[in-house]
């Protein structure tokens, strides 16, 4: 069996077997790296241990991986990495108190052999693909075939993968100060990569990361880990351990430690370690490898589990994610195996009418959480699908978002076409909300690019209704669909999605209308050549939009469907070149070809901003623009990455001033500004409205100050009255910070 597939049976299944197979298959890897940091044995045997305890719990999230193996080598190094930092600042500690005397011997350095350890850091920098195919070759010796087989590529493939990964490592090391050929490398990891592991330790890791007995054999590296955070002072230490007895005396059957990752590190697997009263959790995303032992509990249990899990729903919001702490994952842990009456207990309390607390948003969140998690069961519940149907069909537009969302996560099939199909249609009758109707023609194209086969016999019902419906919202939204298909050359469709576009220039802002305009340029670039016909609206799009992003994606779209323009148009060729430059700048910036400059410039870019933050951290390079641009970078990050690129800026400057304001004060104002959007009749929501609350809504993390109120200024432009809700929610939580806000808003110089 794959990887995936005994992730799988562990996390669905509760098989045990399936979890050992992945322990025995691994355990040798993960320990090798881990002596290769630290040499005192128990230390790695414990780093081993919380690496599979990690894949536990992390088994859902896992499963889709092709290969575990470069995810392993990545979190046993950040894990060993992160212990000998610690244990180095214990000695130091000690050393300076003088009044701490060790029974232990001295623990000696790790090994200083110069290739193989500094590999394991500079394989960290490589993409994830290339760096499985690296430790699947020269760690584990695995042969071509099953390379690329793991991988899910031909030999060849998988060849030439590993060629351009071993050739970027020698680079690195060079970097590193380490000179040696491809060949030296490539002995260097087959001869030291990985050594057998001791006889024992599969069976003992196994046991653990499954939950029986896990919480004794890693009290180490917890203890560890609760150390790493003292900052050099005695009464940081007495008030960490009594923090710890606290933990102790309440997560004895807890499977495992959570850990901290080592300075620069990037996996946001591996959170600090917290006080205990809030841990950061995911939303739902550990429920299914915690469920196990339904069978076994009695009716007074599974209340008890009830009463625990509404608890956790209406708990208020803090910390950085939907969930203010483990007792939400704890509450839903509590149903084992019993995901029946798991999602019986999410759909009641989503099903609970609202009440007057639902102004301030205790109500909603709620049912937000509620419908969050009913995503993450298994597709299997009973009723559990034909309740998201349902409520996707009849709910307010919010619950019909996270309905839809929640069967997407389950996975959408060909089957689902015909219904697909009519919530297509009465969508536009119940729901202006842009959002769904974004969602359900992406998901109608994405099941029909899946498996063009299957879905071909569904065709003719999405002809039929864009044939026989009178409502242009619903003809445009099936024309986009219809345009990637056999049907898409039909003149009709073509002139469906030319009205779409044209409506969506010329609309007022409060038209929903206007999300015509993004979904039009999306499934063109995708449709390709077919598309040829809407080159001249596209073109009209990219020289008259008053949004930039728009102008960009259309720019991108001719030249994707028609490149030989480029030679033509010369504000197609520009875009080309800026995207070419950009995608250049990216690829730079991933493979450490990057200089200062092209760092700071990386930080304009989501989707290099954090890479470029940390290794900016790394170098220790100060420039006047670093730091400003850096915390400019913050926006739109999630929760971890924000958190790297603080310690990079303070690798820079330990007394840079980074004023962290708490989660719920966003959240707050976003309910109270939803809560009023939600309130107008579907004619009067602007889109760019709810795509700016709702990209709020989807970062629930700190903030800065400035963040905040640049979100205030933003919604003041667009609408005064959902600015002032904005405020209002704010107030709620910080009285100083919303009177600036509302200073804004009343500004006349205000953008």
């Amino acid at each position: 069996m794959s990887d995936g597939e005994l992730l799988r049976a562990y996390a669905l299944e509760g098989s045990e077997a399936a979890f050992t197979e992945l322990v025995n298959r691994y355990v040798s890897l993960v320990h090798s790296v881990a002596r290769r940091h630290l040499t005192d044995p128990s230390l790695a045997e414990e780093v081993t241990q919380s690496a599979f305890v990690l894949l536990a719990r992390k088994a859902g999230s896992l499963a889709g991986h092709p290969s575990l193996a470069g995810w392993l080598h990545r979190t046993a190094w950040q894990l060993a990495a992160r212990t000998a930092r610690t244990e180095q600042r214990r000695r130091h500690w000690e050393a300076v108190a003088g009044a701490i005397v060790s029974e232990d011997p001295p623990m000696p350095d790790p090994d200083p052999s110069p290739i193989v350890p500094a590999l394991d850091e500079a394989l960290q920098e490589l993409a994830e693909p290339d760096r499985d195919a690296i430790v699947l070759r020269y760690f584990l010796r695995k042969p071509l075939r099953d390379v690329g087989a793991a991988l899910g590529t031909s030999d060849a493939a998988a060849k030439m993968r590993i060629h351009r990964a071993l050739d970027q490592l020698r680079r690195l090391l060079i970097q590193r100060g380490i000179t040696c050929s491809p060949a030296a490398l490539a002995a260097a990891m087959t001869g030291q990569g990985v050594a057998l592991a001791p006889a024992a330790l599969a069976a003992r890791v196994a046991s653990a990361a499954t939950g029986a007995g896990g919480a004794v054999t890693s009290l180490p590296l917890l203890i560890h880990g609760l150390l790493g955070l003292m900052n050099g002072t005695k009464l940081t230490v007495i008030l960490l351990a009594a923090a710890l007895v606290a933990v102790l005396s309440t997560v004895v059957m807890r499977s495992g430690p959570t850990q901290s990752a080592p300075d620069g590190a990037t996996d946001p697997s591996l959170a600090t370690v917290e006080p205990p009263e809030s841990p950061p959790v995911p939303a739902a995303s550990r429920l299914l490898p915690m469920a196990r032992v339904a069978a076994q509990l009695t009716p007074s249990e599974l209340e008890a589990a009830r009463q625990r899990l509404r608890k956790a729903l209406a708990a208020p919001s803090k910390g950085g994610t939907i969930w203010p702490d483990s007792s939400g994952l704890e509450a839903m842990a509590a149903f084992g195996g019993r995901h029946d009456e798991l999602f019986a207990t999410l759909r009641e309390v989503f099903l609970e009418p609202d009440s007057t607390e639902d102004a301030e948003g205790g109500r909603r969140l709620a049912r937000m959480r509620a419908i969050n998690a009913m995503g993450e069961l298994n597709k299997n519940v009973p009723g559990l699908t034909s309740f998201l149907w349902e409520t996707a069909w009849r709910s307010d537009w919010s619950g019909r978002v996270g309905a839809f969302s929640a069967l997407r996560k389950l996975g959408l099939e060909s089957s689902d076409l015909p219904a697909l199909t009519e919530l297509l249609r009465e969508t536009a009758k119940v729901d202006g909300s842009p959002a769904m109707r974004r969602f359900l023609p992406d998901a109608i194209h994405e099941v029909f690019r899946q498996n063009p086969e299957a879905t071909s016999q569904h065709l003719p019902g999405l002809v039929k209704l864009f044939e026989e419906t009178a409502d242009p919202v619903t003809r445009f939204s099936a024309a986009t669909v219809l345009l990637g298909t056999p049907h898409g050359t039909d003149p009709r469709v073509i002139e469906s999605i030319r009205d779409g576009l044209r409506e969506g220039l010329n609309v007022s802002i409060a038209d929903h209308r206007g999300v015509n305009v993004d979904v039009a340029i999306e499934h063109a670039a995708a449709a390709g050549e077919a598309a040829k016909p809407l080159i001249p609206d596209l073109l009209e799009v990219a020289r008259t939009s008053h949004e930039s992003y728009q102008q960009d994606a259309a720019w991108l779209a001719i030249g994707q469907i028609q490149p030989e323009l480029r030679a033509q148009i010369p504000e197609l060729d520009q875009a080309m070149t800026r995207d070419a430059e950009t995608r250049q700048a990216r690829q730079d910036v991933s493979q450490g070809f990057a200089t200062h400059d092209d760092l700071i410039r990386a930080l304009g870019d989501p989707a290099t901003a954090l890479q470029a933050a940390t290794t900016l951290g790394r170098t220790g390079i100060q420039s006047p623009e670093a730091i400003p641009a850096m915390i400019a970078a913050l926006a739109g990050m999630d929760e971890d990455s924000r958190d790297q690129v603080v310690q990079a800026i303070h690798q820079l400057d330990p007394q840079a001033p980074i004023e962290r304001v708490p989660a719920d004060v966003m959240f707050h104002g976003v309910i109270f500004a939803d809560s009023t959007f939600d309130s107008r009749p579907g004619s009067e929501k602007d889109p760019r409205v709810e795509r700016l609350i709702s990209d709020q809504r989807m970062h629930h993390t700190w903030r800065t100050r400035e963040e905040i109120l640049n979100v205030t200024r933003k919604l003041a432009a667009l609408d005064v009255q959902i600015a002032q809700a904005f405020a209002n929610g704010i107030a709620e939580k910080d009285p100083v910070l919303a009177d600036q806000a509302r200073q804004l808003i009343a500004s006349p110089a205000r953008p």
